[in-house]
């Protein structure tokens, strides 16, 4: 009994010992709460903890400490992925006219140019570049300056102003290669030397191409940087192929394929895609080279970035199945090129070269806002784009009507033509009483005439037509009449002149012929054209046409496709 009562008052003991304990706990110390917003920011370049950050942001608000205020505003918006970094940059930009230097608001224009940029927003972006490059020339921030050079040099290439985006890069070239660099980046250096190269790719200056592809595959190599390596090829690849090396340019393309691929860089890898592309067509490997095409479009549907050779990519298309004849293909992809003329539109990249021109300013001076002229211009050119679009949007559909009426109308020619028993001309028979008729009215004796229709049957059975030097005057002369009383007779008994009569037989025994014999469908054109008794492939053509309202070249074609 003694042992549970001395258990129960040890238990009861520490209870009231735990409570008081916890009641009288000391709270941890805030080890942040004196620092200054100096020592808070240079603790927060350190932590990725963003909270220090935020701290530092307030105290430097209170202590109006405008500079680390500043940093930390820029520091945050680096730190931020998404578009939250934007307050970030604005709260510096907001702050300019209190506060400026080397670095703000220059570097804050310059990441929210970078940004709309990446989301292909080339308006904003412009915009923003412009401002970076402003307030970097009136503190002399020549890094950021040489950055909005080569983002508006890019801008320019796209709406295909190669010779001022030349100036700027060159421009930058010489900074980058001169003593005055020191904090400029590899990165953005080899940049530099790309552009160059790609711009005088666009003028079609090949030897500079050559000869700053190959310096920047040097430095590339010297500095160990992969990236731009593969660009430097892809870069040559390209060249080769403009100067008709094309098995070169394979294997340069060859090269770079498997780097694209495996880092899921699909701008280049469309790039690579289309340079093989344009080699295999060179090279007569068409179905490589629309595999390859076909590949840059389930890109774009994946991505819907305009700039890597799409459009042009769908004209490639849209060439290559016109020839084909192949009408569904070829509606798929005009589709898609207006789809994404439309998508251009929207980007406005297209619309107006203005965006870029404001640059060329003497020291990028862009206003704080349009005029309203400006205004009314883009307005007035925005109406114009839309009714160019429509124009062009109903053009295509009245096209694509056309082509489906006339492709519905071809075959119902063709399956009259494939069910067309007999001839026109032998069906028609000639009695003596028409002949007597006729002999006055003619100025044609009545035995005469009743030779040259006998003669003809006879010229009609033994297809003497077929001969090409075939004449009037040398059919007279075979019959033993002269070429007037010939051509009348024909143009009355016939209903036609002497060359649409020769022309006529000599479509009916082709349309015959091509029907029944196979062989025949195996020439080409102009070995058919000769068969029946035409001097050139033209002039069947037009007179095939002219008899049963297709071409020759799509009656063999659905010929073979009803045996098949």
């Amino acid at each position: 009994m003694k042992l549970l009562t001395h258990l129960f008052t040890c238990i009861l003991f520490l209870c009231i010992s735990n409570n008081a304990l916890s009641q009288n706990k000391i709270k941890p110390i805030d080890t942040l709460k004196n620092k200054t917003a100096q020592e808070l920011y240079d603790i927060s370049t350190k932590s990725p903890d963003v909270s220090i950050l935020e701290r530092a942001i307030h105290k430097a608000k209170k202590e109006n400490n405008l500079e680390i205020l500043i940093d930390s505003y820029y520091y945050m918006g680096l730190r931020l992925k998404d578009e939250k970094k934007l307050q970030y940059h604005d709260s510096i930009i907001a702050l300019k006219d209190q506060f400026s230097n080397i670095l703000h608001p220059a570097n804050s224009y310059y990441a929210k140019g970078v940004y709309f940029f990446n989301q292909r927003n080339f308006i904003k972006a412009t915009d923003y570049f412009i401002k970076a490059n402003e307030y970097a020339n009136r503190n002399y921030n020549q890094d950021i300056i040489v950055r909005t050079k080569q983002s508006l040099g890019l801008l320019k290439k796209e709406i295909g102003d190669y010779e001022q985006a030349l100036i700027l890069y060159k421009e930058n070239f010489k900074y980058t290669t001169s003593k005055d660099t020191n904090t400029l980046l590899p990165i953005d250096y080899l940049e530099v030397v790309f552009s160059i190269a790609s711009i005088y790719s666009k003028l079609n200056k090949y030897d500079s191409v050559s000869y700053y592809n190959d310096f920047g595959i040097k430095e590339s190599l010297r500095l160990k940087n992969i990236d731009k390596y593969n660009d430097f090829v892809l870069n040559t690849a390209e060249t080769l192929f403009n100067k008709g090396e094309y098995n070169r340019s394979l294997d340069s393309l060859h090269k770079v394929h498997p780097y694209y691929e495996s880092s899921d860089d699909q701008a280049n890898l469309s790039v690579t895609y289309y340079y093989l592309a344009k080699n295999y067509f060179r090279l007569q490997e068409d179905e490589k080279a629309i595999q390859l095409l076909e590949k840059i479009d389930s890109l774009f549907q994946e991505n819907n970035d305009t700039r890597p050779k799409v459009h042009e990519s769908y004209a490639l298309l849209i060439s290559y199945y016109k020839n084909q004849n192949n009408l569904e293909k070829q509606i798929i992809y005009q589709e898609k090129i207006i789809d994404l003329i439309s998508m251009l539109h929207t980007n406005e990249l297209y619309l107006n070269k203005k965006i870029v021109y404001d640059y060329d300013i003497p020291v990028i001076l862009a206003n704080n806002q349009k005029n309203i002229d400006s205004i009314e211009a883009k307005k007035k050119r925005t109406t114009i784009f839309a009714y160019c679009l429509l124009i062009i949007i109903a053009s295509i559909l009245i096209i694509l009507f056309y082509l489906n009426k006339k492709r519905k109308l071809y075959k119902k020619r063709f399956e009259e033509l494939i069910n067309k028993k007999g001839s026109a001309l032998t069906d028609i028979k000639t009695t003596k009483d028409e002949i007597f008729l006729k002999k006055s009215e003619l100025s044609i004796p009545e035995e005469v005439i009743a030779k040259i229709l006998s003669e003809l049957e006879n010229f009609e059975k033994e297809k003497d037509y077929l001969n090409s030097k075939i004449s009037i005057s040398l059919l007279a002369k075979t019959i033993g009449t002269n070429p007037n009383y010939l051509s009348k007779t024909v143009n009355h008994f016939k209903k036609m002149s002497f060359s649409q009569y020769i022309n006529m037989l000599r479509i009916e025994h082709s349309v015959g012929s091509l029907k029944s014999d196979t062989i025949y469908r195996k020439y080409t054109l102009k070995a058919i054209a000769a068969e029946f008794g035409f001097n050139n492939t033209e002039s069947f053509s037009k007179a095939f046409y002219k008899e049963t309202g297709i071409k020759p070249s799509y009656f063999i074609k659905n010929l073979e496709k009803s045996d098949a």
